[in-house]
């Protein structure tokens, strides 16, 4: 979960994947039946038909038609004592997680729910729940039982995902920072080579990128820019001189910083190149992270590259051992992907 994605959902109305809920959960020392109503949630938005996985968001109001209201929650939940609670009930563990998230000055509890195999349901009557019902969420509401149909449609989507499991692996990205300040001159020429294809400007970067924030990016964007282009157009077109340059890489790194800035501010994500971008915490801390993964057939490195104009994938994973077929998919916002065998041919336009 971030921002972004929190900001999406905010704006979506309830449906098989996302449930608002004003108030929190009563847990401790809560009756059977009170807490067979989380219970019965967990289990009817795991077994919902979805394609994405399933947010329950907790200190929400919802709004017909509009955002929905952040209220916050006073408390929160354990994660370790509610997965006890769940799994202990169900035939089967159910993956989820309960997480505090900090949002516009509240406290949010989001409980997440990944697509999962089904049917899952109790082992035994608890509250107002039965054994062996299997309840599914439809829509905005959890109220519904699985018809005989829907509960052999699930199994055999089971056997399918086992199967498609075994034969399409999937891999997950990571991050990691890279050295602004190499200790020796061979990786400060390295470094220098990756500011020059980014676009940065490695002198003012290189000695201050720890204390700067999107905010003083942004302001400093807007100083430089516009005396750097009238510089630039003065000193070529008016003394043509050669002082020019200075003005048009002070034009040209305000630009960046600019744009960067304000990417940073409203995404803390700047994307500079397929696998390198610009990371900014909520401290106003910025970094130049790599993203990278690790082959599920062989081990290897796998970096991002981006696609030629006109492919179906924007940005692909691709194996430094075996880059012609070991090849995956890349999603920003989850930072993972799956097996996506291409062809290495020039696009025809």
């Amino acid at each position: 979960m971030n921002d972004n994605l929190l900001e999406q959902l905010l704006n979506e109305e309830e449906s098989s994947s996302l449930d608002f809920k004003r108030d929190q959960y009563p847990f401790v020392k809560a009756s059977e039946a009170q807490k067979s109503e989380l219970l019965k949630d967990i289990l009817a938005i795991a077994n919902a038909w979805r394609r994405v996985d399933a947010h329950i968001l907790i200190g929400v109001k919802e709004v017909k038609g509009s955002r929905s209201l952040i209220v916050g929650v006073q408390q929160h939940l354990e994660d370790a004592n509610l997965q006890q609670f769940v799994n202990s009930k169900t035939q089967r563990p159910i993956e989820f997680s309960y997480r505090a998230y900090p949002f516009e000055g509240c406290q949010l509890g989001i409980i997440t729910v990944p697509i999962q195999k089904r049917p899952l349901f109790l082992k035994k009557d608890y509250g107002e729940l039965k054994k062996e019902v299997v309840y599914v969420r439809r829509g905005s509401s959890s109220k519904f039982e699985a018809t005989i149909d829907e509960i052999a449609s699930m199994g055999a989507a089971a056997v399918e995902q086992n199967l498609t499991e075994n034969l399409i692996p999937s891999i997950q990205y990571e991050t990691k920072p890279l050295k602004l300040l190499p200790p020796n001159l061979r990786n400060l020429f390295q470094c220098l080579i990756q500011w020059q294809q980014i676009g940065l400007f490695p002198s003012i970067i290189g000695s201050i990128y720890t204390s700067l924030t999107p905010k003083s990016l942004i302001n400093w964007g807007r100083i430089g820019l516009i005396p750097g282009i009238i510089g630039f157009i003065y000193t070529s077109v008016v003394l043509s001189s050669y002082f020019s340059i200075f003005f048009l890489l002070l034009a040209f790194s305000s630009a960046t910083s600019l744009c960067s800035g304000l990417a940073l501010r409203n995404k803390r994500d700047a994307w500079l190149k397929a696998g390198i971008s610009l990371k900014s915490n909520s401290n106003g801390e910025i970094f130049l992270t790599e993203t990278y993964g690790r082959c599920p057939f062989c081990s290897e490195i796998v970096k991002l590259k981006a696609m030629p104009k006109g492919s179906e994938q924007k940005i692909m994973g691709i194996c430094q051992r075996n880059s012609e077929q070991h090849t995956f998919s890349f999603d920003f916002t989850t930072y993972t992907g799956k097996y996506y065998p291409i062809v290495w041919r020039k696009i025809v336009t």
